[in-house]
């Protein structure tokens, strides 16, 4: 993934592989969950769909990124440590996003219904260290290593900005649902810019550890103080005035993350000699007229086959429902 071009081509074939042969893969130990334990309870299922989904359909990927970026894997992905102010600030930031996520994931469910409560619902049920172990740490290290590592990693040297709008993009598309499309981008851009600010990866998996993290926590804490109709009726209710109170929490809080975000910006400008914004921009190349494009026929071909997946999957909900 040597220009733009590569990396469209690489998240197209990225893409397929999510969406036709990974399912395939899926279908054969849901197979021989279901031989070995029929009788086997929904949230031990679905942590084991999920533990081999984390790793077949990125784990895999990352290694294929490893063997192709061999000669400069430490110039794209840094390790370096976090220093205790940074790791307040991300902690900090991570809680602030959380009210203008949830009001962004409020306003798109009135168009597309989130497909995956039941499976998350079921998850609840599994004991709090394993939730945060599947659904926190594994798709934190994971998808950032993925997203905010190999694709932005590579796409930052010809331009950083539109590099952090292509890994929030495809951090996006990722999800393969249209539900979680608008916050995921929303979250994939200040994943970009805390890797950028920071100069290490670890800043955004902590990020996304505590933004997974404390939903988790949030939701367990939740669902064992309300019965379990009022829990599958709340996810429905989502009135006027709901949607306005929580439009108010997201321009307030939208308000500190903004602040919050330039203090640590500053911060990191001032005492983080690995802090790639003192130099902005300055690892892109130059290249005059030939300035690789980052909306070519593969960008193109990624929202087409999205598209396609969308209106499959919708297809087979409506006519073939579980």
């Amino acid at each position: 993934m040597d220009n733009p071009k590569s990396i469209n081509r690489f998240m197209f074939l990225y893409l397929l592989w999510e969406m036709l042969p990974m399912q395939i893969i899926l279908i054969i130990p849901a197979l021989l969950i279901n031989k070995l334990s029929p009788n086997m309870d929904d949230s031990v299922y679905y942590v084991n769909m999920f533990i081999v989904q984390d790793f077949f359909l990125v784990l895999l990927p990352i290694l294929l990124c490893m063997s192709i970026f061999r000669d400069r894997l430490s110039e794209i992905i840094s390790l370096r440590g976090l220093s205790l102010w940074n790791i307040i600030f991300i902690v900090m930031i991570g809680f602030l996003m959380d009210p203008v996520m949830e009001f962004i994931s409020a306003v798109t469910s009135l168009l597309c219904p989130d497909t995956n409560i039941e499976v998350e619902m079921a998850m609840m049920q599994t004991p709090l260290p394993i939730g945060l172990l599947v659904m926190g740490i594994l798709p934190a290290i994971f998808e950032e290593t993925l997203f905010r590592g190999f694709v932005f990693g590579a796409a930052k040297r010809f331009s950083v900005k539109k590099s952090m709008l292509l890994s929030a993009f495809y951090f996006g598309l990722f999800h393969l649902n249209g539900y979680q499309i608008p916050y995921a981008m929303f979250a994939g851009l200040i994943l970009a810019l805390v890797t950028y600010t920071t100069g290490t990866i670890l800043a955004p998996i902590l990020l996304h550890l505590v933004i997974n993290g404390s939903q988790v926590i949030s939701v367990y804490i939740y669902l064992n103080n309300v019965s379990d109709a009022a829990a599958q009726t709340a996810d429905t209710a989502l009135t006027g005035d709901y949607i306005l109170t929580l439009c108010v929490s997201a321009l307030i809080f939208g308000v500190l993350l903004a602040l919050m975000l330039r203090a640590f910006v500053r911060y990191n400008k001032k005492h983080n000699k690995y802090c790639e914004i003192t130099a902005p921009l300055q690892s892109e190349q130059t290249y005059g007229e030939n300035k690789p494009k980052f909306v070519d026929r593969y960008f193109l071909l990624n929202i087409a086959l999205f598209v396609l997946y969308m209106i499959i999957t919708h297809f087979l909900s409506k006519n073939f429902p579980a």
